[in-house]
């Protein structure tokens, strides 16, 4: 027996990223599962050896809940009553197995979804490397029907949309049906209007910008052949945007999430995107040693990651390794067995942050599988990490244990910390989720009913809401946006209010009216999303045209100068009103001078103030945690960085830090990512290589050392520098909870570089913790991607 545990260990280990495997890393069960089946054990040895590695006996705390079967429960030393168990499914120790919960329909119909494919035995009677790309083809395909047809990711439908485009316009790149950029006759050829359109004046900024995008010389992008290469590019993206629109216009996806003039753009912008990132990841993949290079003559495969997607492509791998052991030359077989088991445990461990993925054949014949995150915003400020408050603080916690185990600060009281941070996190919890209903039924941050908006139920008054009500900021400060209005109006509370308050009659109830409706329901037992969210959106909005007044009177403009002036900055460039102002003069002067607007922003800035004090609640904690730390062990102190000019961070607020580069996947890419991830954003396709070199460049590190000739694997020279950049960014990043930013200093002219940013804000009754990228790394990161770029044209 013991030599069979010893061989699945060995086994485990082998296949694990660090060689240590840990029984409470979800992904790492999943390694070791494969590992059994891998190993042709018996089932029943299987599922009892997996059950034992997997349990977590500790305590199991009732709280006012009934104990299972067969538990023991036993009273703490201040009164909490528990039993000692799995804290993961609460079965007891010792006792009888608890009853599987059963699956929901919803879970049920996706399975029998899944299962109609029947993909185990059409990949199994495939022959031919062409013949299995055939079945994960006709699998893609079916899928992708199935998000028109109305069937969303977790994404939700525009999201889904979005990267099932990407996936197709990334096979078109692949089979032929587009050209690469450049190519002659270019498919599809680009329609004369469009060329028309970029080649104007008014769009030099966006030919600027997207020349950058391609790699094509900079600053000079306006000489030709250049400037033609980016006006054709752009109208050729514009023309293969018309074929997808008029592909999908009578589709349930369309009619669901793009009807309005204003929806229809958001389409355009994620096929856009769509294009972009089928082409740049294209020319990755055939062109950068990294990703193999792929070998463009064989059968290849882009998809989003559903269920049924995500289990052709496991499995198509899985056939590969089992082929290895085919092989007669024993070398032959281990790299290829080495190979194989590599791209299942990069296969599994991408499914935590996916969207999609590519199957293709590498220039040594080998199938290889790339997992790719998807992000739209051009801006590349969409959020990175979006994790609740609740969530985020298991995660800190967990990295306070690696800082401790490193023996890189022996006193370190991991318990202690532990209820430091635990404390600050219920008393944040309790400022953020005050915050939003004080927005709802109008108190200060003391909770006084000090900003109650004010409306009459009969005849319906809202006191003037209506000004601002369908013109709430969102991506604009500026726009026609009646979403956040509708959404409150359509309610289920706000409906049985207005048929409380107004009956069924008119069966088209008044703006007016429901307005009323929302106001009266927020103050009562209103939901954050949709009823609060809408107030603190006034108050957003009032904020904005107020605050830009006073700014303009402090310019020296007349009050009426001053009106005239923001006027003219809410001119749209689209919709209904494009070259229109969406506030005239008098609309500005209603808003500065309404009482209920007044109210709302001030409700706004409370807030908003009060989720920074949440976020710095839980900063300061660690602190506090390294103030402590340091008085209980006076021989150490906080060294004075060479590079920063400043004292490096104490151990616990370098855990949070840690913590904050794991949810944005930063400690993975400087590690190594290389040829297993690519991250779009916006359509332009980042290599965990780019993050790492702007890491260190913004960091002001030394560059990477270069691999050896012929290396694939990391020297151990590059190695070291990996690991010197990731301990010298959780010792000198400073987040300011005040600010939400993540930045790090230089004694360079004590220039501070943007790294990211590290936002709370509320998503329904949750709070959540928003993290994104800084500006300067977002510099660094296009000038990377584009560099990189015309390298690759400059060989052809």
């Amino acid at each position: 027996m013991s030599q069979i545990i010893d061989k699945i260990l060995t086994e485990w280990a082998y296949r694990v990223p660090d060689g240590m495997p840990n029984p409470k890393n979800p992904y790492h069960l999943v390694v070791l599962e494969e590992s059994l089946n891998e190993l042709r054990l018996p089932r029943r040895f299987k599922e009892a050896f997996l059950q034992k590695i997997r349990e977590k006996i500790s305590k199991v705390y009732l709280k006012g809940k009934k104990a299972p079967t067969g538990a023991k429960v036993q009273t703490g030393p201040r009164g909490g009553e528990y039993y000692m168990g799995d804290t993961s499914t609460g079965q007891p120790q010792g006792g009888p197995a608890l009853k599987k919960k059963p699956k929901s329909k919803s879970q049920k119909k996706a399975d029998d979804h899944v299962a109609k494919y029947q993909i185990e035995s059409k990949l199994k009677n495939a022959k031919t490397e062409q013949d299995e790309m055939d079945v994960v083809g006709d699998i893609i395909d079916a899928e992708n029907q199935h998000i028109l047809d109305g069937n969303y990711g977790p994404g939700g439908g525009a999201a889904s949309y979005g990267e099932f485009n990407y996936s197709e316009a990334t096979n078109g790149f692949l089979n032929g049906d587009i050209t690469p950029l450049d190519e002659k006759p270019p498919k599809p050829v680009p329609k004369e209007e469009h060329i028309e359109t970029f080649g104007k004046a008014n769009h030099k900024n966006k030919r600027i910008a997207y020349a950058q995008e391609l790699g094509i010389p900079y600053p000079d992008p306006e000489e030709e052949p250049w400037i033609t290469m980016v006006i054709e590019e752009l109208a050729r993206r514009e023309t293969w945007v018309d074929s997808q629109m008029e592909d999908h216009k009578d589709s349930k996806v369309k009619k669901d999430k793009f009807k309005s003039k204003k929806d229809e753009e958001s389409q355009r912008e994620w096929l856009r995107v769509g294009f972009d990132g089928g082409r740049s990841t294209v020319e990755d993949l055939v062109n950068d040693p990294d990703y193999g290079p792929m070998d463009p003559d064989k059968p290849s495969n882009s998809m989003i990651m559903s269920p049924a997607n995500q289990k052709v492509a496991r499995g198509l791998l899985k056939k590969k390794l089992k082929e290895c052991g085919d092989l007669k030359n024993p070398q032959q077989r281990t790299d290829c067995e080495k190979h194989y088991n590599g791209q299942i445990e990069n296969f599994n461990h991408g499914m935590e942050d996916h969207d999609t993925g590519t199957l293709y054949y590498d220039v040594d014949g080998n199938l290889r599988f790339i997992n790719t995150s998807n992000k739209k915003s051009k801006s590349f400020k969409d959020p990175h990490n979006n994790a609740t408050a609740e969530s985020r603080i298991p995660e800190v916690l967990e990295s306070m244990g690696e800082i401790a185990d490193s023996g890189d600060y022996p006193g370190m009281n991991e318990k202690k910390v532990a209820g430091i941070i635990n404390k600050a996190q219920e008393k944040a919890t309790d400022i953020s989720v005050g915050a939003a209903k004080n927005v709802m039924e109008g108190r200060d941050e003391n909770g006084k009913q000090k900003y109650k908006i004010t409306t009459t139920t009969k005849p319906a008054d809202s006191g003037g809401l209506g000004v601002v009500a369908k013109t709430l900021p969102a991506k604009k400060a500026y726009q026609q946006e009646p979403a956040y209005f509708n959404k409150a109006a359509k309610h289920k509370k706000t409906q049985a209010k207005l048929e409380e308050l107004y009956g069924q009659e008119p069966p088209k109830y008044t703006e007016e009216q429901q307005l009323v409706a929302i106001v009266e329901v927020a103050g009562e037992n209103g939901a954050w999303d949709p009823h609060g969210k809408f107030i603190n959106k006034m108050g957003q909005m009032y904020n904005k045209v107020n605050d830009r007044f006073n700014d303009l009177r402090k310019q020296g403009l007349s009050e009426e100068e001053a009106y005239i002036q923001i006027s003219k900055e809410s001119i749209q460039e689209g919709g209904k009103l494009k070259g229109k102002p969406l506030y005239s003069v008098d609309d500005l002067k209603k808003i500065r001078g309404n009482t209920n607007l007044q109210k709302a922003g001030k409700l706004n800035e409370g807030y908003k103030g009060a989720m920074a004090k949440a976020h710095n609640v839980v900063v300061q904690s660690a602190q506090d945690a390294d103030e402590a730390y340091m008085r209980d062990n006076p021989g150490e102190v906080n060294q004075e960085n060479e590079i920063t000019g400043e004292p490096e961070n104490g151990p616990h607020v370098r855990g949070y830090v840690k913590s904050w580069m794991k949810g944005m996947h930063w400690d993975k890419y400087i590690d190594n990512l290389d040829g297993k991830k690519n991250i779009q954003i916006g359509g332009v396709n980042c290599k965990p290589a780019d993050f790492r070199k702007c890491l260190a460049k913004t960091a002001n590190l030394p560059d990477e050392p270069k691999p050896e000739e012929g290396e694939k694997t990391p020297t151990k020279k590059q190695i070291a520098w990996r690991k010197q950049v990731q301990t010298h960014l959780e010792k000198n990043i400073k987040i300011d909870a005040n600010s939400n930013a993540v930045n790090l200093r230089s004694k360079k002219g004590g220039e501070i570089k943007s790294l990211g940013e590290d936002t709370w804000r509320s998503a329904g009754d949750a709070k959540k913790i928003a993290s994104g990228i800084g500006d300067d790394m977002i510099s660094c990161i296009k000038k990377s991607v584009s560099a990189r770029k015309n390298a690759q044209r400059a060989k052809k």
